[in-house]
């Protein structure tokens, strides 16, 4: 029996190695990134002093032109992603171009369609398939594949499993041309997303079919001197230049080290699709990079004013008002419709509804505890998702709805 022990104990020992010598090997890869983006931060503070608002031929990276004489209408596709909330901005500001005379096609998920749909024929839909985020919200993904309290893990595993199916959906329908009915010719402008997630996918797309790409983002990540991004606490803080510089160059570097050093996914698919991916750190969310793209950023323009070292092409837009007809009812039974109607008989008071979709709160008992405060401030009512919000075992108040 002692010497079975013995045995077992040296093979446990055996099988524990590798696990520890790839652990050190992670741990010593990341500790030398760090010093590598420190090191770039001070160099550039020191002697670069970089400006982000440099001016720049935007898609001269990739030798995409724009041959327009601003008058006819432009043929466009929005390649959409993700869940409603990637979807809805993409309709919103389709509809804004459709009023404007373009030609308008938004790529997106079955499951979404109808968002899409009930605006034909002033834009057209066309299905797009991504297996990976289906059995995500279906919770079929191989456990270990994606894990929600580890939101790099969650991006890069995404990215990864994603690329394919989608690139290859974007480039069909962007190579394709648009029916007779609709003024046919082929597509002449993309739009994308500046979202870690996807934003590789777009990018790629553009410079395998060397098409103009404008990006959209509904967060103010964009890099700024005026303000940053803290991660601790997710949202904008004024921590000026030096706290957005350090965060620019450690999160691109690190996107560009799991995307693209050694053979990655993404480096062989950019490979198979002829377009060249530059050094193993392919810091493609970095501003050196972004400025090559026009911006549209839909960000509260109240809460988060234009940056004034923003490059001329960066736009902030603010909030594109959805069509009333576009906000699906949601079914919450009886229960829900009675206790709306039971708190507007007895208050009259205006109705908030609040929660997050794919990404969650970082503190929900914070987020909660702010919603608490904003519904007694403004004298309001509230229906709250219940994944979204955590009352710290206390019981909900009576003007809020769980």
């Amino acid at each position: 029996r002692l010497q079975q022990e013995q045995k077992s104990d040296l093979k446990s020992i055996a099988t524990a190695t590798p696990i520890k010598t790839s652990m050190a090997m992670r741990t010593t890869l990341l500790a030398l990134l760090l010093i590598a983006a420190i090191a770039a931060y001070w160099i550039e503070t020191s002697f670069l002093r970089t400006n982000i608002a440099h001016h720049t031929d935007i898609w001269k990276n990739y030798g995409a032109e724009l041959a327009w004489d601003g008058k006819r209408p432009l043929n466009v596709l929005f390649m959409s992603w993700g869940s409603r909330g990637d979807h809805q901005p993409n309709v919103a500001m389709a509809l804004e171009l459709a009023k404007l005379g373009h030609k308008v096609i938004v790529l997106g998920l079955e499951k979404y369609k109808h968002i899409i749909e009930q605006h034909e024929p002033a834009i057209l839909y066309r299905p797009l398939y991504d297996d990976y985020i289906i059995n995500l919200i279906n919770n079929q993904v191989p456990k270990g594949d994606d894990d929600g309290d580890d939101p790099i893990k969650s991006i890069t595993q995404y990215s990864f499993n994603s690329s394919e199916q989608l690139v290859n959906q974007y480039i069909d329908s962007a190579l394709s041309t648009l029916p007779e009915e609709h003024g046919g010719g082929e597509i002449d402008v993309l739009f994308g997303s500046y979202a870690p997630p996807i934003l590789l996918h777009h990018i790629t797309v553009a410079e395998t079919i060397k098409k103009p790409l404008f990006l959209l983002t509904h967060d103010p990540f964009l890099p700024s001197e005026s303000y940053s991004v803290n991660p601790d606490e997710g949202r904008c803080v004024d921590n000026g230049r030096r706290a957005n510089v350090l965060l620019s160059h450690i999160g691109s570097t690190l996107f560009g080290f799991m995307f693209t050093f050694g053979e990655t996914p993404w480096r062989k698919l950019r490979r198979d699709l002829g377009v060249k991916t530059n050094f193993p750190f392919f810091r493609f969310t970095h501003h050196k990079y972004l400025v090559n793209f026009p911006i549209f950023d839909t960000s509260e323009t109240n809460l988060w004013p234009r940056p004034n070292d923003w490059p001329s092409h960066w736009y902030a837009t603010g909030f594109f008002e959805m069509p009333k007809d576009s906000k699906q009812e949601f079914d919450g039974g009886n229960e829900l419709q009675l206790w709306i109607d039971e708190r507007k008989e007895k208050f009259n008071r205006p109705l908030l509804f609040f929660g997050q979709g794919s990404f969650t709160s970082l503190d929900r008992v914070a987020m909660t505890q702010i919603l608490i405060d904003t519904c007694e401030r403004l004298q309001m009512d509230a229906v709250a998702l219940a994944t979204t919000i955590d009352f710290d075992g206390r019981p909900p108040p009576p003007f809020i709805k769980v």
